[in-house]
């Protein structure tokens, strides 16, 4: 079993980046290597932080069977990724078995996720913190600023198959206490609560994110077997923008074009600065 989303359909790329006549801007740099591949699957997303939303975000799915079409050093040099993150990624590869590569833009910076997914051992390991479910160490996260050329930031993804809904509430309760602002609370768990009403918490999946030892800590909850329209949890996210200061027409506008799209994955946690943030992301 794979934390990875289910496959979908043809993806049309111009769907995922507003792609303009002689715009060389980074995203368009991403899609245009993959523009011939078979894709697992893609998926959209908007980020809610203090006085900010981002939804200039889209995620891309690849099976091991079409990495040898990505001509990875083309990939390395067009997308500017450092070379010690790449060849870290790289020996990654050997041992996985899906790789997402992500773009999130805003007007003060880009940046590129390569999540690189590895095989469920037979057995739980321990959770990385203490009082953590058990779980696997299913992804490495490798995220940069093609502008700045630093090396890229290593997060790791620890997933828990299989949690029952109370097992679930008690995951989300440990990282809802980190966040300030008590609508962003509430909408992530009503989101949450409003899934269990419509699907198997079984099948849901549950994962932790940890990045060194600052204060980047939070979870994902994939509900995609809960089967819900985004525009049905709309108030809920609506709500919380509020509480972070979100220019709410912008957000309007968003929910109104994706309202029938199925909710994906619910987010929640602080930010590497520190900051409350709630990611939603949707199928494309």
């Amino acid at each position: 079993m794979s934390a990875a989303p289910e496959p979908s359909g043809s993806t049309e790329l111009h769907l995922l980046h507003r792609l303009r006549e002689g715009d060389a801007g980074w995203a368009n740099a991403l899609l245009r290597l993959v523009q011939d591949v078979p894709l697992y699957g893609a998926e959209k997303s908007f980020k809610l932080s203090p006085g900010e939303l981002l939804s200039d975000r889209f995620l891309i799915g690849l099976a091991p069977k079409v990495w040898p079409q990505l001509r990875f050093e083309e990939l390395r040099a067009a997308l500017a990724m450092p070379p010690a993150s790449f060849a870290a990624m790289m020996a990654d590869l050997k041992r996985a078995n899906f790789l997402g590569l992500a773009y999130e833009g805003s007007a003060a910076q880009r940046v590129f996720k390569a999540y690189v997914e590895f095989p469920v051992p037979a057995q739980r390991l321990p959770g990385p913190a203490p009082g953590s479910v058990a779980a696997h160490l299913i992804y490495h996260g490798y995220k940069w600023d093609p502008d700045r050329g630093e090396d890229a930031a290593l997060t790791r993804y620890w997933w828990a198959p299989e949690l029952t809904a109370d097992e679930i509430r008690h995951c989300l309760a440990r990282h809802q206490a980190g966040i300030g602002h008590a609508a962003v609370r509430a909408a992530a768990q009503g989101m949450v609560e409003h899934c269990m009403r419509h699907g198997d918490a079984r099948r849901f999946q549950y994962i932790e994110a940890r990045e060194g030892a600052g204060s980047r800590v939070s979870y994902d909850l994939n509900v995609y077997a809960a089967q819900r329209p985004l525009g049905e949890v709309a108030d809920l996210v609506r709500d919380a923008a509020r509480a972070l200061g979100v220019d709410t027409a912008a957000l309007d506008t968003l929910l109104a074009e994706s309202a029938g799209r199925m909710l994906g994955h619910v987010s929640a946690g602080t930010d590497r600065r520190g900051r409350d943030f709630l990611t939603v992301y949707y199928e494309q």
